[in-house]
Formats: C-alpha cells, sequence, structure tokens
C-alpha cells in the first residue's frame, strides 16, 4: 500500500494593539513585529492606540482595521459611540511590491498606499486616502486592482516609463479626485462612484486639508468602462468607448 501524506499549512490571526494580555505568536506590540513575523496569506488585525501603519509588503497579506466610521472628530462625525473600541487606525505610508499579490487592505482611515508591482489587490471600505497606480520610477505593472467602497479616495498614478494598469475596478466609493492620464496603458471598469469635485477633506483630528489639482477627473483615453457615476464637478478626459454619467454641476446625463 501507499500511503500519501499532504502537508498543509493554515494562514495565521495575529493582532497589533489588543487590549488583553499578549498570546505568544498572536499578539505584537507594533505593526512592523507584526509583518515581519508573518508568513504570506496571514491576517493581521489591527486595533486603536497604534501609531499610523507605515510598512512595505513584499508578500501576501490581509490586514484588516477597527473600521473607517470610528473617529468621533472626523467630518462627517464618526459613530465612535456606538462601537465597544472606538477609535481608528491610520495609515502613514503602505507600498506594495512585487510578492504582495492577493494583498487586502480595508477599516483603516487616512494615509496614502503606493502600488509599484502588485496583483489582485484590494483596497475597501477605507476612508480619506491617497492611491498611487504607479509609485516607483520603474516600468510597472498592476492588474486586477480593485478600489471599492472607500469614502474620500484620491486616485493618481506617480510616474509613467511605460507602466501600465489593467483591469482595474473602481466602484462604489466617493472620489475626490481620479487622473490616470499619465499612464501608457490601462483598463478596467469605473462605476457607481460619486466624484466629489475640488473637495476638501477633513483631517482625522478634525482639522482640514485641500486636495491640490486643477481637475477632478483626468481619465486619459484608456480602454476603461465609465459607468453609472455622479459627478459633483466636470469630466475632464478623452472620450472612453463606453460611458454614461449624471452631472450634478450642470445637471447633465449623459
Amino acid at each position: 500500500a501507499i500511503c500519501a501524506i499532504h502537508a498543509l499549512s493554515f494562514a495565521t490571526i495575529r493582532r497589533v494593539g489588543f487590549f488583553a494580555s499578549p498570546v505568544a505568536g498572536v499578539d505584537y506590540s507594533t505593526f512592523a513585529l507584526a509583518y515581519g513575523a508573518a508568513i504570506a496569506g496571514d491576517t493581521i488585525l489591527v486595533f486603536p492606540g497604534i501609531p499610523a501603519i507605515s510598512q512595505v509588503f513584499t508578500k501576501k497579506l490581509i490586514v484588516i482595521g477597527p473600521g473607517s466610521w470610528l473617529n468621533a472628530a472626523a467630518i462627517p462625525k464618526g459613530n465612535a459611540n456606538l462601537q465597544a473600541f472606538a477609535g481608528t487606525v491610520a495609515i502613514s505610508s503602505m507600498s506594495f511590491n512585487a510578492g504582495s499579490d492577493g494583498s487586502v487592505v480595508m477599516g483603516l482611515e487616512g494615509g496614502t498606499i503606493y502600488i509599484s508591482a502588485s496583483n489582485n489587490l484590494i483596497i475597501r471600505r477605507n476612508r480619506e486616502l491617497t492611491v498611487y497606480l504607479t509609485a516607483v520610477n520603474s516600468i510597472t505593472v498592476a492588474n486586477n486592482v480593485q478600489i471599492i467602497e472607500n469614502y474620500r479616495v484620491a486616485i493618481a498614478s506617480y510616474y509613467t516609463n511605460g507602466s501600465s494598469v489593467t483591469n482595474l475596478n473602481v466602484s462604489n466609493n466617493l472620489i475626490t479626485s481620479f487622473s490616470t492620464a499619465p499612464l501608457n496603458t490601462y483598463s478596467g471598469n469605473i462605476s457607481n462612484n460619486v466624484w466629489a469635485y475640488d473637495a476638501t477633506i477633513p483631517a482625522t483630528n478634525g482639522g482640514a486639508s485641500t486636495l491640490s489639482g486643477t481637475s477632478d477627473i483626468n481619465l486619459g483615453g484608456g480602454a476603461y468602462l465609465f459607468q453609472n457615476n455622479i459627478l459633483a464637478g466636470y469630466y475632464n478626459a478623452s472620450a472612453p468607448s463606453n460611458y454614461n454619467y449624471f452631472s450634478i454641476a450642470n445637471g447633465s446625463n449623459t
């Protein structure tokens, strides 16, 4: 008889800033320590009270924060009074490099995400973010990136140099600015978003900071679908092959 032995590996849930007594191999005092211990496929839960996350990702991880509507000082005001663990976790800088394919970021507030070379990345249900699609000054290819259900997100491309983004999905967000025009090639779906022209983004401490730029939407001539978007501003782009939108500014429905 021949016996086949299968080695099974299971992802680990790791915690940063958890309030109870620490458990060895599960709880960490900083995100950097949790990241260093994690292996591809692990989940890192982050809790209020830790410093803003600053990390370069080279492995697939799922990062889940406490939520993006828990800051009582934010505008609009969060619902911290309804939560057992009030407070948010902010991003200082997250960079997704080669090897980070399949990572997920959700439930965080504030900060910047750089996508240098990562496929199948999901950025979901965060608040007040800036996302750079091409973050390094070299050829960058990112496929199947999903930016969905975020509140006040600015999307831009950082460098060109032959960079391409394919099958980009941007849907169900409140978007403050969006510019992919410098990219060499890009394609995807941009639908069911609300676009706020020259929006002022309240900082997490209740102060205000205004996004720079002369136009809220600059999509160039990529091969994308632009459908079912509501624009509180104006549409500045080469006409896509398939699009429709409603503009609050002039009442047009195209």
